[in-house]
């Protein structure tokens, strides 16, 4: 039996929700982490799960977000970051747990932010922009952007955040290759992207668009977990130059 399939027998776990917290590493079969969801295990192997960890912030773009903040070593506490496309606020959430000073919590959409996080003290609401129209005489000082989008090239929001960021800030990006391909055939039916050598084309481009626009991609991980559509996601540490 497959472990995914396995956890959700056991728990009150989707079969989704069980293979994503497989594929974030927080689950234990026989006392050793296990990190593929196709596992096979038998009714006599022991499983453990930390506790909650799909939940300990109010989606999953948190748990992605806090990978990129450990491994890149980004300095959140006392910041103030724009969080752009923060969407249900999971990025905000993750922010916000590690001590930042202000989130400005940036959606072209409406409505879609956690009422947590809108009542928030913390958190400035900005429905119904586009990033694209920022100025940075109408925003506080910024210490890091944060962005996840979809449905668009993040490459052009680049223009607009790198006129935001000062001398060496900072930018943590989600890359979404299914939004970033140039072209429609290289994206499936389904909507999935699944040509390594394609995806690294990808990025290698959305590299080269961001140094025409003073930001340096210095780095890029593998998102601990994929997008709900089952894609592979990536995050991207990016410096204004």
């Amino acid at each position: 039996m497959r472990l995914d399939v396995r956890i959700a027998s056991l728990y009150p776990y989707s079969r989704s929700k069980s293979a994503a917290m497989v594929a974030a590493g927080y689950v234990w079969v026989n006392g050793k982490r296990i990190t593929k969801a196709a596992e096979p295990v038998t009714e006599h192997d022991l499983i453990t799960i930390e506790e909650n960890p799909l939940e300990k912030y109010v989606s999953r773009g948190g748990l992605k977000l806090e990978k990129a903040l450990e491994v890149f070593r980004v300095p959140v506490e006392h910041a103030t970051v724009l969080d752009v496309g923060a969407s249900t606020g999971g990025f905000t959430d993750c922010l916000l747990k590690h001590g930042a000073k202000q989130v400005i919590a940036l959606d072209v959409g409406s409505e879609q932010l956690h009422p947590t996080l809108r009542d928030h003290p913390r958190v400035t609401v900005m429905e119904q922009t586009d990033a694209r129209t920022l100025k940075k005489e109408t925003l506080p000082p910024l210490d890091l952007i944060t962005m996840d989008v979809s449905f668009i090239s993040q490459s052009l929001l680049y223009p607009a955040l790198s006129a935001l960021l000062p001398l060496g800030g900072q930018m943590i990006s989600l890359i979404k290759p299914q939004f970033e391909m140039e072209r429609k055939g290289d994206v499936s039916k389904g909507g999935i992207v699944k040509d390594c050598k394609k995806i690294n084309v990808c990025i290698h481009s959305l590299e080269e668009k961001a140094k025409a626009h003073h930001l340096h991609m210095v780095s890029w991980i593998p998102s601990p977990i994929e997008g709900g559509d089952g894609n592979k996601e990536f995050l991207a540490d990016i410096r204004r130059i």
